[in-house]
């Protein structure tokens, strides 16, 4: 059971980045384009992109940038 816990932790945490990923990238007019990238790639990748891979490396990213400034502004004040 623990194993089947820790798998149910990481899946639980890659479909908050995908939930999380889409509503910034949907409520951002400048990034809303983001959905059509790979619009004439073949077979089921442009689902793939449009829902899981540009969703989560969109919210990456800004909580990356969100930690990075944090640091910045803790390390000078």
């Amino acid at each position: 059971m623990p194993k089947v816990l820790k798998a149910l932790g990481f899946i639980g945490m890659i479909a908050m980045l995908m939930v999380g990923g889409g509503i910034l990238m949907h409520n951002l007019p400048f990034l809303h384009g983001l959905a059509n990238v790979g619009r004439e790639l073949p077979s089921i990748l442009p689902q793939f992109m449009e829902y899981f891979s540009i969703p989560i490396a969109f919210a990456v990213t800004t909580g990356a940038s969100l930690v990075l400034f944090k640091n910045l502004v803790n390390k000078y004040n």
